[in-house]
């Protein structure tokens, strides 16, 4: 097998593997919404002129926060919290962690109804502590923007490039902070 060959075999199973652990943390977020007590949902869909969305997201600055629970929102209303099975969220950060340093999955999806679509919020935010340290990270986090706009491209069938980040921001020679939204459908 010549190198081509070989690497898009690797890029086949990678993708395989990077949209495996997305859908299985979609899953577990879907799994969640089954306690929303049926009624209230109902409720929440007759009046709310938003009620296409739900979000789900952790969040530590609140009060009632606990780890392995998320808060479930309709219409920006945070109005229940609930355990989740945090397994694939864990097996998803080991994969971040490993192939495309510095940027992470933040634990915050909004499920579209209509589009039966769920949201995965990634990002990043680098504090740099010196100017050697600054080379070192700014160059790991541009590859790993690359990295993950072309693997997620794999993933989603259809190019990324850095226009695709919201508040890509650059200090000096190299990007400090930035976010994504990549939207998966759920069958």
């Amino acid at each position: 097998m010549n190198i081509f060959e070989l690497y898009d075999n690797y890029r086949c199973q990678h993708s395989t593997e990077f949209r495996r652990l997305l859908e299985a943390v979609a899953k577990s977020v879907l799994a969640l919404t089954e306690e929303i007590p049926e009624e209230d949902a109902l409720e929440m869909f007759k009046t709310s002129l938003d009620r296409e969305y739900v979000d789900c997201a952790e969040c530590p600055n609140h009060p009632n926060y606990k780890e392995g629970f998320l808060f479930v929102g309709f219409n920006g209303a945070t109005t229940y919290h609930y355990h989740y099975d945090d397994t694939a969220m864990k097996d998803l950060d080991r994969f971040m962690e490993t192939y495309y340093p510095y940027i992470v999955c933040h634990r915050s999806y909004n499920l579209n109804l209509y589009r039966r679509t769920i949201d995965f919020n990634f990002g990043f935010e680098i504090d740099y502590d010196g100017d050697e340290k600054a080379s070192e990270k700014g160059y790991t986090i541009r590859d790993s923007i690359h990295l993950f706009n072309n693997d997620m491209a794999e993933v989603l069938q259809h190019e990324l490039n850095v226009d695709d980040w919201d508040e890509l921001h650059k200090c000096s020679f190299f990007y400090d902070y930035g976010a994504i939204c990549v939207s998966i459908e759920i069958n």
